[in-house]
Formats: structure tokens, sequence, C-alpha cells
């Protein structure tokens, strides 16, 4: 999912892409960083924001 981020000082819009994933456990800091690269490599996305959830 692409959400169009705009500053309003030069009008210029651009995009993050979010990825919502839940776990059971709170992933180590490996796992994430190495998610993080995974999921910014698969949708060629030059900024990416991981928000996990634990159960």
């Amino acid at each position: 999912m692409k959400n169009p981020i705009v500053n309003l000082d030069s009008m210029r819009t651009d995009t993050v892409t979010f990825a919502y994933i839940q776990f059971k456990k709170v992933p180590s800091t490996d796992e994430t960083l190495r998610l993080t690269r995974w999921l910014k490599a698969r949708t060629k996305a030059d900024s990416l924001k991981l928000v996990i959830q634990t159960k």
C-alpha cells in the first residue's frame, strides 16, 4: 500500500510504503532489519515503514 506524503512548503509529493505485520511474539532486531531489507527489495521501495503488532 502506498500513501502520499506532502510537504506543504515545497508542494512536492512523496510516497512511503507501509507494511503492517502481526506476529505472535516480538521479533528480534536482526529479524526486523532482515524483513525490512527483504520488503524494500521485493517492493522496490526507497522508503518503507514497517509496523509490527503482536498478539
